[in-house]
C-alpha cells in the first residue's frame, strides 16, 4: 500500500472481522521500533468498529508489550521483534533503548549478521498467535530475525509500502493486495505530488575528495565523529550522498536554489516561507552551510539561517512528534525520520537522494 494510505488502519480494521468473525483467538502485531508500536496501538484506541459503533480497545483487550510478559487474556499483542526475541530467549527484560531505534537501518550490517537462535520456550507455546502482522515488512530482517517470525505456527501477513526482493521471496510471491499511490489520490486518500529538479554537478555525477585532505567521519552506531587525513582519493557515487557522504557545499547550492525557486516556480503568490523537510544527512549540511552562511551574511543576504528560518533536531522524547513550533520553521531535519513514522502536515519534502516511499 502506498505511504499514508492506511497500512495500520487496513490491518485494525482486518484484524477486528479476523477476531469478531474469523475465530481468531489472538493476534501478534509486530514492528521494528517502540514509537511505531505506540503508533499502533494508538490507531487500535481510535478505531471505531463499523457495526458495534464502540472502540477496539472497548471489546477487546490490546497490550503493547513493555515487558516480557505476555498478558494471557489480551486479544492483540502490539511488540517489537527486538523484545519478541528477548521473551523467547527467556530473559526478564529487555532494555527499552534497545527498542527506541530501528536495529535495521543499516541493511548491509543487518545481512552480515548470523540468523538470531530461537529455541523452543514452553512459556510461549507455538499455538499462541494464530496471526502474526509484521509493519514494514520491506526490511532487511529476514536474514537475522527469520526464526523469530517462523517460531510461531500462524499466518504471518506483511505491510509495506515499498516491497523488494527479499519481500517478495519470504511471502513466496503472495501478494494479497495492492493499493498504489496513483488510486489513493484518485479515492482522495493520499494528495498528489510534483516534482522539482535542482541538479548539481555532484548530484549528477558523484565527486572525488584528493588525497591528504582532512575529512570527518562518523560511526552509524555512536554518532562519534572523528578527523583523519585521506591517504588516496576518495570517489563517491551520485547514490552514495545522503547516505555516505554529506558535502555541505552542495547542500549551500541546493538550498539556495530552493530559496531563490519558492515565491516562483514552487509557490507562487505566497510570502511565506512553506513547511518542509529535510533528510538526516543534509540536515546536518544545511546546518554547516547555514553556519557558513551566517558568518557571511554581508557576502551572502538573505539566507535561511538557524533559528530565524529553520531548526535541526535529533530524536523527540518517546512518543512524541515534532511540536507545532518546530513545524514553524521551512526546513527541519528529523533524526529518526525513517519509514513508518508519522509526522505532522508538511508542504515539501526535500530529497538528497533517490527515495522509493
Amino acid at each position: 500500500m502506498a505511504t499514508g494510505s492506511g497500512k495500520t488502519y487496513t490491518a485494525v480494521s482486518s484484524i477486528y472481522r479476523l477476531i469478531k468473525f474469523g475465530g481468531a483467538k489472538r493476534v501478534l502485531f509486530l514492528v521494528d521500533r517502540s514509537n511505531l508500536a505506540r503508533q499502533t496501538l494508538n490507531e487500535f484506541q481510535q478505531y471505531v468498529t463499523p457495526d458495534d459503533g464502540r472502540k477496539f480497545t472497548e471489546l477487546y483487550n490490546v497490550q503493547h508489550l513493555q515487558h516480557n510478559s505476555i498478558d494471557s487474556v489480551a486479544k492483540v499483542c502490539i511488540t517489537t521483534i527486538q523484545r519478541l526475541y528477548s521473551v523467547l530467549s527467556g530473559e526478564p527484560e529487555l532494555d527499552p533503548a534497545e527498542e527506541e531505534q530501528s536495529l535495521f537501518d543499516l541493511d548491509s550490517d543487518v545481512e552480515s549478521q548470523p540468523p538470531k537462535e530461537v529455541r523452543y520456550n514452553p512459556a510461549v507455546p507455538i499455538e499462541m498467535f494464530d496471526i502474526i502482522i509484521t509493519d514494514e515488512c520491506h526490511r532487511s530482517i529476514y536474514n537475522k530475525w527469520r526464526g523469530v517470525l517462523e517460531y510461531f505456527d500462524a499466518y504471518i501477513v506483511g505491510l509495506t509500502a515499498t516491497p523488494n526482493k527479499q519481500t517478495f521471496g519470504f511471502f513466496n510471491r503472495n501478494l494479497v493486495m495492492e493499493y498504489g499511490h496513483e488510486r489513493a489520490v484518485t479515492d482522495g486518500v493520499n494528495v498528489d505530488y510534483q516534482v522539482y529538479q535542482i541538479r548539481t554537478a555532484i548530484t549528477e555525477r558523484g565527486s572525488t575528495v584528493e588525497r591528504r585532505y582532512q575529512v570527518g567521519k562518523r560511526n552509524r552506531q555512536t554518532r562519534e565523529k572523528r578527523w583523519q587525513q585521506l591517504d588516496a582519493d576518495f570517489t563517491y557515487g551520485a547514490n552514495q550522498l545522503d547516505r555516505d557522504v554529506v558535502a555541505p557545499d552542495q547542500v549551500r547550492t541546493v538550498i539556495r536554489a530552493f530559496k531563490d525557486a519558492l515565491f516562483s516556480d514552487l509557490f507562487p503568490g505566497r510570502r511565506e516561507v512553506p513547511k518542509s523537510l529535510c533528510g538526516k544527512a543534509s540536515g546536518l549540511g544545511l546546518s554547516q552551510a547555514s553556519e557558513h552562511e551566517t558568518d557571511h551574511r554581508d557576502e551572502n543576504p538573505g539566507f535561511f539561517t538557524a533559528g530565524e528560518h529553520f531548526i535541526v533536531f535529533g530524536k523527540p522524547a518517546p512518543g512524541r512528534k515534532p511540536s507545532e513550533s518546530a513545524l514553524d520553521n521551512p526546513a527541519m531535519w528529523k533524526h529518526m525520520k525513517t519509514a513508518g513514522t508519522d509526522l505532522l502536515p508538511i508542504n515539501d519534502r526535500i530529497l538528497w537522494s533517490p527515495d522509493a516511499s
